[in-house]
């Protein structure tokens, strides 16, 4: 009896210590630096064991972003990488396309836009500006809106992040992907670290909002499900009670115009889309009249519009064609409804004088398919 207790005894520790261990491999030869500027050599395969109570971990603002990580607690042993040059080993669940190129925003954002309320009722979202006293690099005092910036999430296979572009206004989530759906995501949260340039757990900085999930007992699920340009996020469970944030589908312009109208700034607001259920357009029995596309016609979008590899809403993306760019018809493929809307999909060749949707050249003849419903 005594053995069999020892032995139970035993795997208990064991597994105590060990199911906190993760394995990053590098995809590729890295050279990584840490804090102080000294270069190191890894090659492809090469492997770190992190462990969520020794090591740190966080994800810079830089894009592309930057995984930044710490090990046994030495500020000696800090490293640098992009994120997509490492991969978490033995957890095969790829983040889709369609939620880790985007940026997601909270809702209230487009709740203030559409009720045009006073600027400063963003406070009531984010009580982090409205107690924190701010004061400049140069010690001079300054208000919450020369430094505010709207929050924004980024989702990845064993990450996700809140940012705010101040320093310390950041939330990093060491998870791990349980599943992965076109509706629903869930992550296995390991730890939450707070403050990207320390690694390191705590909630000094954060926002008052989050502090609530840096006191859960780790580790936790955060399911996300999806609905069109809207994603919720519940802690626990799927649930109206476990409901911790809404937040929506956007772009860089977007988050610049909306961040400028907050802060009283010249905006030009009519950049920004409003989001769309998916739901609510599945409900609607009268799709509007097919557009009139045919092989060789030279149309230009109607809204910024995903250039895709294929004729699917699957199929990876190419670039984001910015409003008004002019296209040419190669090839009218199958037909569909989207978002209400009867056309066909059509392979295009993109004209000269073409943008992405940050403003970014593409090149002409550049070949790809796109939903002809927004092509004019």
């Amino acid at each position: 009896m005594k053995k069999i207790i020892l032995t139970i005894t035993f795997l208990f520790i064991t597994f105590i210590v060990f199911a906190q261990e993760f394995v990053i491999t590098l995809k590729k030869d890295l050279i990584l630096t840490d804090d102080y500027g000294v270069e190191y050599n890894y090659k492809k395969g090469n492997k770190f064991i992190y462990n969520v109570n020794k090591n740190g971990f966080g994800v810079s603002i830089d894009e592309p972003l930057k995984l930044k990580i710490y090990f046994n607690d030495s500020e000696d042993n800090r490293y640098d990488s992009q994120i997509n040059d490492v991969y978490l080993e033995d957890y095969d669940f790829k983040i889709s396309e369609n939620v880790s190129k985007d940026y997601w925003i909270p809702s209230y954002y487009y709740d203030l836009l559409k009720s045009n309320t006073p600027l400063d009722d963003v406070l009531k979202y984010e009580k982090y500006w409205a107690t924190k006293i701010i004061q400049s690099r140069y010690d001079e005092d300054v208000t919450w809106k020369d430094e505010f910036s709207i929050l924004r999430y980024y989702f990845g296979d064993f990450y996700f992040v809140v940012f705010g572009r101040h320093v310390y206004n950041d939330v990093d989530f060491f998870a791990y992907l349980e599943e992965v759906s076109d509706n629903k995501i869930i992550y296995n949260v390991q730890r939450i670290y707070s403050h990207f340039s320390d690694y390191k757990e705590k909630t000094i900085y954060v926002q008052p909002e989050y502090i609530s999930l840096f006191e859960k007992e780790t580790p936790f699920k955060i399911f996300l499900t999806l609905d069109g340009d809207y994603m919720k996020m519940y802690i626990d469970e799927v649930s109206e009670e476990n409901l911790f944030q809404t937040l929506i589908r956007t772009t860089p312009e977007a988050c610049n115009q909306i961040e400028k109208w907050i802060k009283g700034e010249s905006d030009d607001l009519s950049k920004v889309v409003m989001p769309k259920k998916l739901s609510v357009q599945n409900e609607s029995s009268k799709a509007t009249s097919s557009t009139n596309v045919s092989p060789n016609k030279t149309m230009h979008v109607t809204e910024n519009l995903k250039l895709r590899s294929g004729e699917a809403t699957t199929s990876d993306v190419v670039t984001v064609l910015q409003a008004g760019t002019r296209v040419k018809i190669l090839e009218v493929g199958k037909a569909e409804t989207i978002d209400g809307i009867s056309s066909n999909w059509v392979k295009v060749e993109v004209q000269s004088g073409a943008k992405d949707r940050d403003g970014k050249t593409i090149i002409k003849g550049t070949v790809g398919w796109c939903f002809g419903g927004y092509l004019k």
